[in-house]
């Protein structure tokens, strides 16, 4: 039996992506060989997470889901069907690295949108993880997650809100939420 494991961070909470960051620092620290991917998030959009988990060691790789820009804007997909196509392309690169054995963790950031949005199927997400490399760990974040991924998991964590600056009409903030 292997002791790779399944993380999800999940909830309306912020701090995500930052606890899926901490994990691939950890990691990276340890010598393990990350793979962090993004979807739904800009790839010129100057992410601080992104540009910190680059320069930070030689064992992480950051891959970002690239898309023209027409397809998702102000944080809204505008057509859903060529998302979808985008998306599940983008996708198979993912299966290949989660088989690869190339890599210790994989982490998918904010994979539980393209859940949400149906951009992918719950199914081949499934089959995503049961058919990883049987070293390979995985945490997923995002807002939402379906049951019977959360069932799967081995670890959740679910973030809840209960106060949060954008309530006030804050915007995000440089080096805080980017």
């Amino acid at each position: 039996m292997s002791s790779s494991l399944v993380q999800v961070y999940f909830g309306d909470g912020k701090g995500k992506t930052t606890a899926a960051v901490g994990q691939a620092v950890r990691a990276a620290g340890q010598g393990m060989r990350v793979c962090f991917v993004q979807f739904m998030k800009d790839v010129s959009f100057p992410i601080g997470e992104r540009n910190s988990l680059k320069s930070l060691s030689r064992n992480i790789r950051v891959i970002v889901h690239e898309y023209p820009e027409d397809l998702y804007v102000d944080f809204r997909v505008t057509d859903l069907e060529r998302f979808a196509e985008h998306v599940n392309h983008f996708l198979e690169t993912v299966e290949l690295i989660a088989r690869s054995g190339q890599f210790d963790l994989l982490v998918l950031d904010e994979l539980g949108a393209v859940l949400k949005l149906g951009l992918v199927s719950e199914a081949r997400v499934l089959d995503l993880l049961k058919s990883r490399s049987s070293e390979l760990d995985v945490v997923l974040t995002g807002r939402n997650f379906p049951q019977e991924i959360l069932d799967f998991a081995d670890l959740v964590t679910e973030f809840k809100k209960i106060k949060h600056p954008f309530d006030r009409g804050l915007p995000a903030r440089k080096g805080i939420e980017y």
